[in-house]
């Protein structure tokens, strides 16, 4: 469809409107009005308005002007044409056929002395004079530089205008406007307010080139730039010839050099940074990246949202949203396309980012670097990013989020600008009132030459970033694909069906399906089990046609053989998987192909390895991989191997020579036979040079740690290394980080072998675990040994036998004295129940002691050093008079810490109820204690059992009371309801306001039936207590036989304003107190349940009951 643009004279009383034809140009994709055709209509044309905007020559992408001259097309706008006076006083506006901001003709007349002198808001260029201009002759008014000058994008407008009032200050009204005695004089006097207006009209346009400049408008800067140029080369002609006006402007040529020195500066500043700017920007963005390490996008422009509501000192009104880039370009055309093939906005309503100060202290120099290159645009490698100025960035871009548009093409450049502000202000705080920004612009300079490209680590937490509501998970609509040369890409749906059509990619997704497989097209990734030799021929067939796959995960689920793993081998090199997991499920082959090819089964797999797009390779569940491979004996690294590919050197196909371009392989087999089996590995990394990441499942760890180090040069490529033992029950696993001098820079260490990995005592070990049963008699010198060599250790975990807990902590803490980075140490029984652990050895207040198993034996130890350092002693646990003892004294070595208590009370002594009463009553942290008593039999002595329940009763939060002698126990309580001395001690009255929980039920008798326990006067005086408790959530009472009065006191006793669940069972209810409970419910009530069972209560007063429950509490419950 062809575009047209729309023209008209300026000033034309008919408004009529001219269109002339759009061309779209092949190499930068603008659209474009060349200026003969519009010269062809407008004859004599010098200058286009957009309303108050100049229009100027379109640029490419090197700045300079696109040849033959054009505009850029402008959709749905009528420019406004200004035509050439055709006289010498056209000067003034500048020379024919130069593009900048037209000057509009007031006058051409001077003003009289009583007439108002032209405002600056009024004409923005003002009066235009003639006849002096026809006979006027330069002077050095300003320097001759002065017309050339270029003003940096941080000049104030002020600076210009306050330089030139103090020159128009020395020209007083008498003098300039006296009445005319010669043509001198009259000539001065006409002068001066056209030099008053220039002046004033220059600073205006000083602020306009800021505004330019600072939106990244270069052209249209430019264009301002040569207007200021002519207005004062007009100026300076007509000042020739007054020798009275020159003399009084020899301060405004004064001011004139300073300011213009000052402008050069800032100039050579700003071309500083740009040329700054645009080499970080092309670093990063020809920097590749490969599949392992580009998990998400990393292109991506940060916005301000919401701006309405931001408070500037209130940084948590301050919301931003977060839109990633297509990274499309010459990678993503195809013969006949059609589609523009630039970076832009990718189809997305963007995602709001969360933390965003947080988020900019880790990405805002990164962010500021992608701001920069979308307003200035780049042109590298095959890559175009449209400049600002040019609207092709947001090509396709909804701008739509919940149906509300997040901005447009206009308001773009300005957020664009704010984001930039916003990034300078918080990595400088004074950065706008820096003089010019100068300053600030300096040390932004700094923080953007030092940027580098994100590591997949930052990729990888950007996501944490990220407010996504994706289902599908896809960042952005977004697909990956992988070029020719290997290099991981993130494009637009558009540009991905530009490269893989849709017929194609449906048909490989039915094929994946029928297998039972995973196909995930935005990240190009398959995962497929394949259940026989046919099934697998038929997924590689259509394999080799998908090249829009970048990850496979293979699974083998069939005896396999030798021809499978070669079809298997053919396929990835026709193919564009650039990372392979391969599962054999152990698979031994058939019994043929054992005997035939035992010793070379698993070769294909090796030389599928030197496959040229292939990047990252990892093989489980191969028993017997490395036995069942090309016997090799120690050969040079120049010798050709049976295990080369046919297509790699030295391979024996005579195809083209090339190599491996792994990086990453992981092979997860047993190497049952070192001695032999090494011999291969060698092989094996003398084929793949290029490993920076080795994972590999050995026999012997330091063994394997030094044939790795010679067959790889001294760790030439290699970062990364993990070495894993797994033999019978002996476990091993070394993660070793290598710098790029080969050197070892971190150790993790996770085993239970001894002894000890020579690694372990290389020096540069991060983190230690041992999961043996640590034995300090054998082990002790070793590990301390170990610890003193290891300076940089941060984090070490080590099991031990419950009583050995503490030696190991003192021997521990004492050797790591010295450390400066060490931050946690744990120490764990066997079974993992209890443990013991600090994250701060040298203070002695950051140890906790957890315990989870009710194993008592062997913890007096332990309770006597830790005690304080437990936060819960959980229910079980069988508690001794030593170990009640221990745990006593242990909370006098620090403040406890103790904040939750189960305690069986049944079978303590009175010595060791005595501890707990002292325990609790320096336990300030306590939140709850749980008090139990648990008895079958008659003969139970609940008199310290009742005096232990009265001295902490006021701590209480669950009391549960199951007693075969609960009549005697409720006898004993109530006896300790009126404060009296006993003995020494003084024992208070009963109060109980943090009670939560109260659970009163006889317990079974021998033949595990319940009876009934008759309560009293004096025992429900004790009970209404409980009863009463202002934080009672849970009451439960069962078979308990109460008179009527009773009944009454303790129905009235019950607190209604936090019970949550009351529950009678078994009790002697009758009707009428059924009806008194529902008449004592108020409806500020929060229960939630009410259970009434096997009571006297009658089948219709139930109902009532429930009834009226439901009238007084909609949501109660009622279970009868």
């Amino acid at each position: 469809m062809t575009e047209y643009q729309a023209f008209r004279l300026a000033g034309s009383i008919d408004d009529a409107v001219t269109r002339i034809e759009v061309i779209q140009d092949e190499q930068t994709g603008q659209k474009l009005v060349f200026w003969d055709d519009i010269e062809d209509q407008f004859p004599g044309i010098q200058s286009v308005k957009d309303g108050d905007i100049a229009v100027s020559f379109a640029r490419d992408l090197r700045r300079k002007r696109i040849e033959p001259l054009c505009i850029s097309y402008r959709p749905g706008a009528v420019l406004d044409v200004f035509l050439t006076i055709g006289s010498p006083v056209s000067s003034l506006h500048g020379r024919s056929g130069s593009i900048y901001s037209p000057i509009t003709v007031v006058s051409s007349t001077y003003p009289q002395p009583d007439q108002h002198l032209p405002s600056i808001h009024a004409s923005p260029l003002s009066h235009v004079y003639s006849h002096h201009h026809q006979q006027s002759q330069s002077v050095d008014l300003l320097s001759p530089a002065v017309a050339d000058i270029s003003i940096a994008s941080q000049l104030s407008v002020d600076t210009f205008g306050s330089g030139t009032a103090n020159v128009l200050s020395n020209l007083s009204p008498k003098h300039l406007y006296s009445p005319p005695q010669s043509p001198l004089v009259r000539t001065t006097s006409q002068l001066v307010p056209k030099i008053q207006s220039t002046l004033q009209t220059s600073a205006q346009l000083f602020g306009h080139f800021e505004q330019s400049i600072k939106q990244g408008q270069l052209t249209q800067a430019e264009s301002i730039k040569q207007e200021i140029r002519h207005h004062f080369g007009d100026l300076q002609a007509e000042i020739s010839k007054n020798k009275e006006l020159q003399l009084q402007t020899l301060e405004l040529q004064q001011t004139a050099a300073e300011m213009q020195q000052r402008m050069l500066t800032m100039q050579q500043q700003a071309l500083d940074r740009l040329a700054l700017i645009q080499s970080r920007v092309q670093a990063l963005i020809t920097t590749t990246y490969e599949l392992h390490e580009y998990p998400i996008p990393r292109l991506f422009i940060v916005l301000p949202r919401a701006m309405d509501s931001w408070d500037r000192l209130n940084p948590f009104t301050h919301k931003f949203r977060l839109y990633f880039l297509c990274e499309c370009g010459d990678h993503t055309k195809t013969p006949g396309s059609k589609i523009s093939h630039h970076i832009h906005l990718a189809k997305h309503e963007g995602y709001d980012v969360d933390r965003p100060t947080e988020f900019f202290d880790k990405y805002g120099s990164y962010v500021l670097i992608m701001m920069e290159m979308i307003r200035y645009g780049v042109l590298t490698a095959g890559i175009v990013v449209p400049a600002l100025a040019n609207t092709k960035l947001l090509d396709g871009f909804n701008g739509m989020s919940d149906g509300v548009a997040q901005f447009t093409k206009d308001s773009f450049g300005p957020l664009v600008q704010e984001s930039i502000d916003y990034v300078q202000r918080q990595r400088m705080p004074d950065y706008s009132q820096a003089p010019f920004r100068s300053e600030a612009t300096s040390a932004a300079d700094v923080d953007l030459a030092g940027q580098t490209a994100l590591e997949g680590a930052d990729l990888r937490q950007l996501a944490s970033f990220l407010r996504n509501k994706d289902e599908a998970k896809v960042l952005g609509n977004l697909y990956r694909i992988v070029t020719p040369e290997g290099h991981v890409k993130w494009v637009c749906l558009d540009h991905y069906r530009e490269n893989y059509r849709e017929a194609s990619v449906q048909q490989f997704k039915e094929m994946v399906a029928v297998n039972g497989g995973s196909f995930d097209e935005a990240t190009g990734k398959v995962q497929v089990r394949l259940s026989s030799s046919t099934v697998a021929r038929q997924f590689y067939d259509a394999l080799e046609q998908a090249k829009f796959i970048q990850e496979l995960y293979l699974v083998l689920d069939w005896d396999t053989a030798l021809e499978d793993f070669k079809m298997l081998r053919d396929t990835m090199v026709k193919s564009n998987v650039v990372s392979l997991k391969l599962d054999c499920c152990n698979a031994t082959g058939p019994s043929r192909d054992i005997l035939l090819n035992r010793t070379k089964r698993y070769d294909p797999i090796v030389q599928m390895m030197a496959n040229t797009k292939l990047q990252a390779f990892s093989l489980v569940r191969c028993d017997g991989f490395w036995s069942r491979l090309t016997k090799l004996a120690p050969s040079s690294s120049g010798s050709s191997s049976p295990l080369s590919s046919p297509t790699s050197p030295g391979g024996s196909g005579g195809g083209p020579s090339i190599s491996s371009n792994l990086k990453s392989l992981s092979i997860q087999g047993a190497m049952d036979h070192w001695k032999h089996d090494q011999h291969r590995l060698e092989e094996i990394l003398r084929q793949n040079p290029k490993l920076t990441e080795l994972k590999l499942q050995v026999a012997d760890t330091d063994g394997a740690f030094e044939v790795i180090k010679t067959s790889t040069h001294g760790f030439q490529h290699l970062r990364l290394l993990n070495l894993s033992v797994i033999q019978s029950n002996q476990q091993e696993q070394v993660d070793i980080v290598l710098d790029n001098n080969g050197e070892i820079s971190n150790v993790v260490i996770k085993t239970n072998r001894r002894p000890y990995t020579q690694l372990a005592y290389s020096g540069k070990v991060s983190k230690l675990v041992m999961y043996h049963e640590f034995a300090m008699r054998q082990e002790g010198a070793q590990l301390h040994a170990v610890l003193e060599k290891n300076m940089g250790l941060k984090e070490m975990g080590v099991r031990c036998h419950v009583s050995g807990f503490v030696a190991l902590f003192e021997l521990v803490r004492k050797a790591v004295m010295r450390h400066t980075d060490f931050e946690r140490f744990e120490v764990q029984d066997l079974a993992g129940w209890n443990k013991i652990y600090s994250t701060d050895l040298k203070d002695p207040t950051a140890t906790r002691l957890e315990l989870t198993s009710s194993d008592s034996t062997g913890r007096e130890d332990l309770f006597s050093a830790f005690g304080w350092a437990i936060k819960s002693i959980p229910s079980g646990i069988q508690f001794t008079t030593l170990l009640v003892a221990a745990l006593e004294r242990g909370t006098q070595v620090q403040t406890p810490i103790l904040q939750r208590l189960h305690l069986d009370i049944t079978k303590l002594d009175d010595t060791s109820l005595d501890h707990f009463v002292s325990l609790i009553d320096r336990c300030d942290q306590l939140e709850k204690l749980d008090v139990m008593v648990r008895w079958h039999n008659s003969d139970l002595n609940t008199s310290p059992l009742a005096k232990f329940i009265a001295r902490v009763s006021t701590r209480i939060t669950h009391l549960s009371l199951r007693a075969y002698g609960l009549f005697s126990l409720f006898f004993d309580l109530a006896s300790f309801m009126v404060p009296r001395y006993d003995g020494p001690t003084f024992v208070p009255g009963f109060s109980m306001p943090r009670l939560q929980e109260l659970l009163v039920v006889p317990a079974t008798d021998t033949q595990t039936k319940i009876k009934h326990c008759q309560l009293n006067g004096p025992q429900i005086r004790w009970l209404v207590i409980p009863l009463a408790s202002p934080s009672l959530r849970r009451l439960s009472l069962g078979y308990l036989d109460l008179l009527k009065d009773d009944w009454t006191a303790a129905l009235q006793a019950i607190c209604f304003e936090s019970l949550q669940h009351l529950v009678f069972r078994g009790m002697n209810l009758s009707d009428a107190q059924a009806r008194l409970l529902a008449s004592l419910v108020p409806t500020t009530a929060v229960l939630k349940t009410l259970t009434i069972e096997d009571s006297l209560v009658s089948k219709a007063c139930l109902a009532s009951v429930e009834e009226a429950m439901h009238e007084t509490i909609p949501t109660c419950q009622v279970i009868v």
